[in-house]
């Protein structure tokens, strides 16, 4: 019985925790996973690498992952990831001038 119950739990503790890491848009469902893991190890590396604290990197990545998905279609994601990869500068790109001022609130949460 007590197995059971912890069982139960960590099932629960899981899906908490996924549901809080995926967005909870309905086009976040056209995200592969794989996406949003590379998104957030890139991210979170970056901003190590940078010196700032894990708290601040992680809780951006995050917001910035859920800014990003929450507000284009993963088409248009792909498209703006390609256009950076080209070396274009954030003005080039309109669907990151869309979500400028949102991923900038992402710096003080």
């Amino acid at each position: 019985m007590l197995k059971t119950v912890k069982i139960a739990f960590l099932i629960l503790l899981i899906n908490a925790f996924v549901s809080i890491c995926l967005c909870n848009d309905t086009a976040a469902s056209e995200f592969p996973e794989k996406e949003r893991h590379d998104f957030l190890t890139g991210c979170i590396q970056r901003g190590l690498q940078r010196g700032d604290n894990q708290d601040y990197v992680e809780k951006f990545c995050k917001c910035s992952w859920e800014v990003q998905c929450n507000n284009m279609t993963y088409e248009e994601y792909v498209e703006m990831t390609h256009l950076i990869k080209q070396g274009k500068n954030p003005e080039e790109i309109p669907q990151l001038m869309r979500i400028w001022d949102k991923l900038n609130g992402c710096k003080n949460k």
